[in-house]
């Protein structure tokens, strides 16, 4: 391929010097650069069909070895809440006005596209997503292709050396293209987010697809880059609004495409006309079939208020970045800072611009209240990958003419191939780790509890809503989403949540996941109707309590603590089993103790069991006034137990040995005991 210089030289070898000098060379170069610049950025040669394929492959084998993991437990706590969103809308709810969401509509919408497509299912779900994520790979792919070619502009005319193959020790954009999308994949954060459904992968997909696009409207100056640039951010919009950091980057490789322009002011409103209808062609339906005031209220005064609750943890959160850069993806950005090294010593306006994206994609990373760094440095990861797969090309380069390239590139290279290599044990433990379905074993036991104990018509409230998505119930619809902000920020009242549950009376409410818990009215609501029917460490899975599930009613008092209710008994001949119902009247200070002792018709003792109420998980201290506690209690009978037999059960301090007061009907009870009414069943 000839380069612009040649193309000029060959032209004035071929002119002779007439009419007063002839043509002199600047303006046979303008010449030359108004003929260049509206060519094809990619000419299509062998190496460029390579380099294509190439990204191809990789991008086939990514989406073959990721989609190996779609069926593992749960990766992340918001999985459910936007399984639960498609779920519902699928059921005719509708967005921000049944149910309540804290984005833009995009991921619902796609997800509900992928259950009617491939079934309803978690796995359907997260192929949506690593979709996106596969998008993304040809995106980054595509950007660090065009920062290659960008590095390539000729100094006499301005425009570009187009074409994949190496020209002169030019960087390879093919070499930079294949290694983007094997970078991106090899990175932890992409590994577990792609395989998730999330917002993330597919807004910053969709985004960087757009700076690509915007790229190359920076080297050609055709308008139809431009308003395919907005077509894909505004897509990237709809999934999610950080993707508007992108637009900054998107405006500054746009920019030499209007520079260049004969007419700068013409071509500038040309460019951004396009880049408008772009984004008006995708993001004006928005107006049309959602509830645009529950949008603002949800999706944008809430990140807004969330602000003003978290405390600002700049220090912190940069810490965290850098952590992120030089510990989870240290190679990653050591092949950075060759790629960046590479572009500033060619003086190459692209690394200027990338090394401004990412100092401000770090700015707001590090601003942000709250920072969810798995979820957040995604957009940080993108722009990171491209300039290391530049870096990629820079190392081909220094390796191909060490000489040429410099001592200082040389050492970069193999210090980041070195940093790679030491590295990729522990990210390839790293990757395993992120596999191990362990931590979610109990999920599954409460969705099959929940699946075995309801009915299919049922609706429940689960935190998190996987628990209901993966049993194949229906989640309320404006509890599906109970993320911090929504909680923190005042956006789910005690009130809200009372007055949700109540219209609904499920049959089990899952507090699996700690963020509902923190209402703590609401969850004094729930305890004085439902009571726990499994417990994992401070999890709980709640079933409506039924009165009449109490086989003998007994009205008692127990100090200021608790009413007793009545009670369950029953034998198999070896023990007694003993269930006690009671109503907590306040919080004590005293963690009191629970007796139910054996005796016969003279009070001998035969047996007993002393313990915390429901085996040590509900202590005194903890109760909410008009808590219902269903405490379990078993006994064996001993073999010179007389025929007859009955319980007496109460409370006591273990410290001092006192007894709790025992009153019925006003009255205090001699030796503040309750003697139940039935005597024990026995052989």
């Amino acid at each position: 391929m000839r380069t612009i210089e040649a193309v000029v030289n060959g032209e004035m070898s071929q002119r002779t010097q007439r009419k007063n000098g002839g043509v002199g060379r600047e303006k046979l170069a303008t010449e030359v650069q108004t003929k260049e610049f509206n060519k094809p950025l990619v000419q299509w040669g062998l190496a460029t069909v390579v380099a294509v394929i190439g990204v191809a492959l990789v991008v086939v084998v990514v989406g073959l070895v990721y989609s190996r993991w779609l069926s593992a437990t749960q990766w992340d706590a918001d999985e459910g809440i936007q399984l639960v969103q498609a779920q519902l809308m699928g059921q005719g709810y509708r967005l921000y006005s049944d149910i309540w969401l804290d984005q833009p509509p995009g991921v619902p919408l796609s997800l509900l596209a992928g259950f009617r497509v491939f079934g309803e299912s978690v796995e359907s779900g997260r192929l949506v997503v690593l979709l996106y994520g596969l998008l993304g790979l040809a995106a980054v792919a595509s950007l660090a292709a065009g920062i290659c070619v960008s590095a390539r502009r000729d100094r006499i005319t301005g425009t570009y050396l187009t074409g994949f193959q190496n020209l002169s020790g030019l960087l390879n954009p093919g070499i930079a293209a294949v290694a983007a999308p094997l970078l991106m994949a090899l990175a932890p954060n992409f590994f577990w987010l792609a395989r998730s459904v999330s917002h993330d992968i597919p807004s910053v997909s969709l985004a960087t697809l757009a700076v690509a696009l915007a790229l190359i409207y920076g080297h050609t100056g055709r308008a139809r880059w431009l308003f395919l640039a907005g077509v894909f951010l505004s897509g990237g919009l709809w999934l999610k609004l950080t993707a508007a950091l992108y637009s900054a980057p998107l405006a500054a490789f746009a920019l030499p495409g209007v520079w260049r322009a004969p007419n700068r002011v013409r071509e500038a409103g040309r460019g951004m006309a396009a880049l408008a209808v772009g984004l008006l062609l995708v993001g004006a339906p928005f107006l049309l079939f959602f509830d645009v005031r529950g949008f603002m209220a949800q999706a944008l005064a809430t990140p807004l208020a969330a602000r003003d609750v978290w405390p600002n943890r700049t220090p912190e959160y940069a810490q965290w970045l850098l952590e992120y850069m030089t510990v989870e993806n240290l190679g990653v950005t050591a092949l950075a800072v060759v790629g960046a090294w590479t572009l500033l010593r060619r003086r190459s306006y692209a690394g200027l611009v990338m090394l401004g994206w990412l100092a401000l994609t770090a700015l707001v990373l590090v601003n942000q209240r709250p920072l969810f760094a798995k979820h957040h440095f995604m957009l940080f990861l993108f722009p990171l990958v491209a300039l290391a797969a530049v870096g990629v090309a820079g190392v081909w380069d220094s390796l191909r003419a060490p000489r040429q390239s410099g001592a200082v590139s040389v050492a970069v290279t193999l210090a980041a191939l070195a940093l790679i290599a030491v590295r990729a044990p522990g990210q390839a433990s790293d990757l395993g780790d992120l596999i191990d379905p362990g931590p979610y074993r109990s999920l599954l036991a409460a969705a099959d509890w929940v699946k075995t104990h309801t009915t299919p018509t049922d609706i429940i409230v689960a935190d998190p809503p996987m628990i209901a998505f993966r049993a194949g119930r229906t989640q309320i619809p404006w509890l599906a989403a109970q993320s911090s902000k929504r909680i923190e920020t005042g956006q789910l009242t005690n009130e809200e949540a009372i007055a949700t549950v109540a219209k609904y009376n499920p049959p089990a409410i899952v507090l699996w996941n700690g963020r509902l818990d923190r209402l703590d009215g609401y969850m004094a609501w729930i305890k004085a109707r439902y009571v726990p029917a499994m417990r994992e460490k401070d999890r709980v899975l709640y079933r409506r309590f039924d009165p009449a599930e109490i086989q003998h009613p007994q009205s008692a008092r127990l100090g200021d603590a608790a009413d007793l209710l009545g009670y369950a008994l029953a034998t198999d001949g070896k023990k007694v089993n003993l269930t006690l119902y009671s109503r907590a009247i306040a919080g004590q200070d005293i963690d009191y103790t629970v007796f139910a002792h054996l005796v016969d018709a003279s009070g001998k003792g035969y047996g007993q069991s002393d313990g915390q109420p429901e085996h040590g998980v509900s202590p005194a201290s903890t109760w909410d006034p008009g808590q219902i506690i269903v405490d379990e209690r078993s006994i064996t009978l001993p073999p010179d137990a007389p025929s007859e037999l009955w319980l007496q059960v109460g409370m006591y301090d273990l410290a001092s040995g006192a007894r709790l007061p025992v009153t019925v009907d006003g009255q205090r009870v001699e030796g503040d005991y309750v003697q139940l009414a039935t005597p024990v069943p026995h052989p």
